[in-house]
């Protein structure tokens, strides 16, 4: 019989830090990730792979297998489809716009 397959890794109490977190697996051959009705474009060298995923109201990172970050964003607003790799292009609520 084989072996059971060793844990992850799970992220320290301090990264946590009263966020929620979640395992997803990229998909797609792009390595895209859907969290809250959301796809996070990771990037194709996480296409298949699992990764972990820690949010909270403000912001959501996304970690490797060992706990190294692979990329982090504020929090998309409700009803954002997609978010690519280099987050979205628009002010955080609290900022003014600087559209004339």
């Amino acid at each position: 019989p084989k072996a059971a397959a060793p844990e992850p890794p799970q992220p320290t109490a301090d990264a946590l830090n009263g966020r929620e977190a979640t395992i997803r697996t990229g998909s797609r051959p792009k390595g895209v990730v859907t969290v809250f009705n959301c796809h996070f474009l990771l990037g194709a060298a996480w296409a298949g792979k699992e990764v972990r995923v820690l949010h909270d109201h403000r912001t959501i990172a996304f970690y490797d297998e060992e706990g190294t970050e692979i990329l982090s964003h504020p929090r998309p607003p409700r009803g954002t489809r997609f978010v690519p790799r280099s987050g979205l292009k628009r002010p955080a609520p609290d900022q003014p716009s600087t559209d004339s």
